[in-house]
């Protein structure tokens, strides 16, 4: 039975993180602004690190602390996150894209797409 449980665990725990990662390039890619990609990969990703960097300073004081009401609440938590998740990026995709500057501003290339104004970094 033990096994069965573990296999069962296992399963389910590989079918979250593919779609996590589904999740994650979908969202990142459809809400990157086109002119700002790197920008906006790079925060996306940060975002992620510290995620795994702070996730251990609350799972482990809920989980072996707390106990049983510690592993409701963490699951709550990510049922809450999850929930919120549809509705706010439907509410960041309707926005527009932040206001161009000088720094991103592009310039016509006959031979292809736009490229960086000369006073790009």
């Amino acid at each position: 039975m033990a096994v069965l449980v573990a296999l069962i665990a296992g399963c389910v725990h590989a079918a979250a993180e593919v779609i996590f990662v589904a999740a994650f390039r979908g969202l990142s890619v459809a809400l990157m602004p086109e002119d700002a990609a790197g920008e906006y990969q790079s925060v996306a990703r940060i975002g992620t690190a510290a995620a795994s960097v702070l996730a251990p300073l609350v799972v482990v004081p809920l989980v072996v602390g707390v106990g049983a009401t510690g592993w409701v609440v963490l699951a709550g938590a990510f049922v809450l996150a999850g929930a919120a998740t549809v509705p706010l990026s439907a509410w960041a995709a309707g926005r527009p894209s932040h206001p161009k500057t000088a720094r991103h501003t592009a310039v016509e290339n006959p031979d292809g797409p736009p490229r960086p104004s000369a006073g790009a970094c």
